[in-house]
C-alpha cells in the first residue's frame, strides 16, 4: 500500500508538474503577447511623438506667420494713421479756404456796393447835368432871341 500510496503521490506530482508546466508556457505565450502589445504601443508612442513633433513644427511656422501678420497689420495702422493726418490736413486746409472764400465774398459785396454807389452818383450827377444842359440851352435860345431883335 505505500508503494500505491507513493506512485499515487509521485502520479499527483508529476500531474501537478505538467500542470505547471503547461501553466508555464500558457505565461510564457501571454508574456510575449504583453512584449508585442508593449512593443505597438511603443511603436504608436513613437508615432504619437513625431505627430506631436510635426504639430510643434507646424505651430512654430503658425507663430512665424503670425508675427508676419502683426507686423503687416502694424504697417496698415501706421499707413491708415497717415492717412488720417493727411484728411486732417486737408479738412484744415479746406477750413481755411472756405474762410478766405466767405472774406472775399464779404470784400467783393463791399466793393459790389460801393461800385453800385457810384454809378447812383454817376446817374443822378447825370441827371443833373442834364437838367443844367437843358436850361443852359434855354437860356441861349432866350439870349439868342433877345439879340436878335
Amino acid at each position: 500500500m505505500e508503494e500505491k500510496k507513493m506512485e499515487g503521490m509521485l502520479s499527483q506530482l508529476i500531474g501537478m508538474v505538467g500542470n505547471m508546466r503547461e501553466d508555464l508556457l500558457g505565461v510564457k505565450e501571454e508574456i510575449c503577447l504583453i512584449k508585442n502589445d508593449l512593443q505597438e504601443v511603443k511603436n504608436d508612442l513613437q508615432e504619437v511623438k513625431t505627430d506631436l513633433q510635426g504639430v510643434k513644427d507646424d505651430l512654430k511656422g503658425v507663430k512665424e506667420e503670425l508675427k508676419g501678420v502683426k507686423s503687416d497689420l502694424q504697417d496698415v495702422k501706421e499707413d491708415l494713421q497717415g492717412v488720417k493726418d493727411d484728411l486732417q490736413g486737408v479738412k484744415n486746409d479746406l477750413k481755411g479756404v472756405k474762410e478766405e472764400q466767405q472774406k472775399m465774398k464779404e470784400l467783393n459785396e463791399i466793393r459790389h456796393k460801393e461800385i453800385m454807389d457810384k454809378f447812383n452818383l454817376t446817374a443822378i450827377d447825370q441827371d443833373i447835368t442834364w437838367e443844367k444842359t437843358s436850361q443852359n440851352e434855354r437860356e441861349i435860345a432866350k439870349l439868342k432871341k433877345l439879340l436878335e431883335v
